[in-house]
């Protein structure tokens, strides 16, 4: 994306009645999940497409790559000679299963690495609001894009939603890493779309960290505006609302757009 493409502000749906959800707000965390935990079982589930080595050629472009991606770990020559014609060998003979192996090996390791901050372009879904905000009982909260992504993440971007519902192809002979897991965890299905999801990825160097060490602190700098939901009990609307006021953060009352299904919103002075 280039500079005027990124969203200024972007969204977190939550739920005030939660302890975690309340602490977006309350104590300044977002979680960065991992992708195990996601309710789409498709979702950074997209691997390399190995049946498109259909040619020695291809198999050999992509064994030359295997060799030179090994020989940053295995130093040993006689080793990693063996590693190349073990797989040399199973590309040419047991291509479906070298392939379900990779795709076995490559999830275990996004599971273990990966940790997802999931938002959406739009505080305005009527869908959003009944889904992850406790059927509009729940606040929006938005942040600055930039900052967060210049803070916290090498890059961000929307998530795209493939109408033919078909995977993206990645060749196995794409030798750019950082576009495969663009393409890896920024692509669902279609019937997400209504999400408008903006997505940011951070890779742990450890295997498997622990809830507190995918927990991503900020201070209110980060945040843009808070929007109270529709159907927010009075007394939880009043906390947000003397809480965000303290530390100088904008808010919002989401309201009903007369004979439309559409909400609006006006600022609290």
């Amino acid at each position: 994306m280039t500079k005027e493409e990124y969203p200024n502000i972007i969204y977190k749906y939550r739920n005030w009645t939660d302890k975690h959800n309340k602490n977006v707000f309350l104590k300044n965390q977002l979680y960065l999940s991992s992708p195990k935990t996601f309710n789409d079982p498709f979702d950074c589930r997209i691997p390399e497409n190995f049946h498109l080595l259909d040619t020695q050629e291809k198999i050999e472009d992509y064994v030359t790559l295997f060799r030179n991606r090994r020989s940053e770990f295995v130093v040993n020559e006689e080793i990693l000679n063996e590693e190349v014609e073990i797989t040399r060998y199973r590309l040419t003979n047991y291509l479906e299963k070298y392939h379900n192996l990779n795709e076995e090996i490559l999830f275990e390791k996004q599971d273990a690495h990966f940790g997802i901050l999931s938002m959406s372009m739009n505080w305005n879904s009527i869908l959003m609001w009944s889904h992850y905000a406790n059927n509009h009982k729940g606040y929006c909260i938005g942040f600055w894009e930039e900052k967060l992504r210049n803070s916290y993440f090498f890059k961000g971007g929307p998530v795209i939603y493939n109408p033919k519902y078909e995977y993206p192809i990645i060749d196995p002979n794409n030798n750019n890493q950082i576009e495969v897991g663009f393409i890896q965890t920024h692509n669902k299905a279609y019937d997400w779309k209504y999400e408008q999801e903006y997505r940011f990825t951070k890779i742990f160097d450890e295997e498997n960290p622990s809830n507190e060490e995918r927990i991503l602190t900020f201070d209110d700098s980060y945040i843009a505006e808070i929007n109270i939901g529709l159907e927010m009990q009075e007394k939880d609307r009043k906390i947000i609302i003397n809480l965000a006021k303290k530390r100088g953060i904008k808010v919002y009352e989401i309201e009903k757009i007369p004979f439309k299904f559409e909400i609006t919103r006006k600022e609290i002075k």
